[in-house]
């Protein structure tokens, strides 16, 4: 079979990897589409694949168990990542040849078992270090022509990007965790609300201030709680988006009337639209104002979690249309011209995303400022001028190319 037509073929099981809903952005599903699925496409020679970072994943295809297992070790020290990344750096190209004594001089185990040469393909080279890689362990070096390298090349590309989007993803799953946890624990009672008034969610403060179990909470229609006129008055708030904060009484479930502090407000995503009240217990004291700085700072972290999607879901969406892009032009042939506008524009979108978290990471204290949509605040992340449009979901100009 020839070369060109398994490049094709391994190319086109990539890009139906990676658009299947199951690998779910997940190192594991990832490593074991690459080596199990893609790359036997592209050649019948032993293959593995290498992620780095806090939790480093190795995959093998075709290598006898002893020898990956002493690859794997090799790879997973800082001596062995150091010396694939110094190779990386030393060579011309995406796709180059290094000796097996790379990772591990004289093993005998190697020696004995495969060739001593890789041909690697590093993931994700951003900011001069790489964040994984591919390699095939040649029995027949004269099979890996320009054609074999260029298909491998792109492989990586899109196995790179996916790997970094797996774990800014879990990283941003992770600040997600947090606000839950935020909230969940917040002193004030919080519930979330569907469009009709229904509980989707309060927190154990919630449970406290009405007298319900909190599982009890959840499909309860929140203007048990309040007077009809004040009912009223809170959905007025919510449609006009007006968050400001005012003392009412609310009815619990033993029928008591306890004094709170409301803050109504609501959330949109996209075409989703959540509603909150907040409620601040003033049963035991009204002259807590400084609770106040509660309701700014709750509404600065939901803000900020929408927010961060947003500009997940953007660059998410540049880097599917290219993969699109690269599948459609593949058919008419390939230009280096287009391949390299295409990895220009994934690199870009990446850096957008490792930026953001980057500086959501770094907080150390509450800082808001206006958001521009609503009257609402979110945190403040933008600490340098290249963050200034981070709200606009425009594309750039080689993003607007078919």
């Amino acid at each position: 079979m020839k070369q060109e037509y398994l490049s094709i073929l391994a190319l086109s099981k990539l890009i139906k990897s990676l658009s299947s809903l199951e690998i779910g952005w997940n190192r594991g599903l990832l490593g074991e589409k690459l080596v199990d699925d893609v790359l036997p496409c592209l050649t019948d020679e032993p293959v593995m694949a290498v992620f780095w970072g806090q939790e480093p994943h190795f995959f093998s295809r075709g290598i006898e168990g002893g020898v990956a297992d002493a690859i794997q070790n090799q790879l997973f020290t800082p001596h062995g990542q150091a010396n694939i990344m110094k190779s990386a750096k030393a060579e011309n190209g995406p796709v180059f040849s290094v000796p097996m004594s790379v990772i591990a001089q004289g093993d005998p185990k190697f020696r004995m078992h495969i060739s001593d040469e890789m041909v690697i393909a590093p993931l994700g080279k951003i900011d001069e270090t790489i964040s994984g890689t591919i390699a095939v362990l040649t029995r027949h070096r004269d099979t890996l022509n320009s054609e074999f390298k260029h298909a491998m090349a792109l492989i990586a590309v899109f196995a790179g990007s996916i790997l970094g989007f797996a774990d800014e993803i879990d990283s941003l799953e992770s600040f997600l965790h947090l606000t839950y946890q935020i909230v969940e624990n917040d002193p004030s009672g919080i519930a979330i609300c569907d469009a009709s008034g229904k509980v989707l969610r309060a927190n154990r403060a919630m449970a406290g201030l009405t007298g319900y179990p909190q599982a009890q909470l959840v499909g309860k229609a929140v203007s048990r709680f309040f007077q009809p006129n004040e009912y009223s008055e809170l959905r007025d708030r919510w449609r006009s988006d007006r968050a400001d904060s005012y003392e009412i009484f609310i009815n619990n479930h033993a029928g008591e009337q306890v004094p709170v502090r409301l803050s109504p407000y609501r959330i949109r995503q996209k075409e989703k639209v959540w509603y909150v009240v907040q409620l601040e217990n003033l049963r035991n004291s009204y002259e807590l104002k400084q609770k106040e700085m509660q309701v700014e700072r709750l509404q600065a972290v939901f803000n900020a979690a929408v927010t961060v999607q947003d500009k997940v879901n953007t660059p998410l969406t540049i880097i599917l249309a290219h993969l699109e892009r690269l599948r459609l032009k593949w058919k008419n042939g390939l230009s280096r011209e287009d391949l390299d506008k295409s990895l220009g524009a994934v690199e870009r979108q990446v850096e957008k995303i490792t930026k953001t978290l980057s500086r959501m990471s770094e907080l150390r204290q509450y800082k808001v400022q206006d958001y521009a949509l609503n009257n609402r605040m979110m945190l403040d992340i933008s600490d340098s001028t290249d963050m200034e449009h981070s709200h606009s979901s425009s594309l750039e100009p080689d993003e607007e190319e078919g």
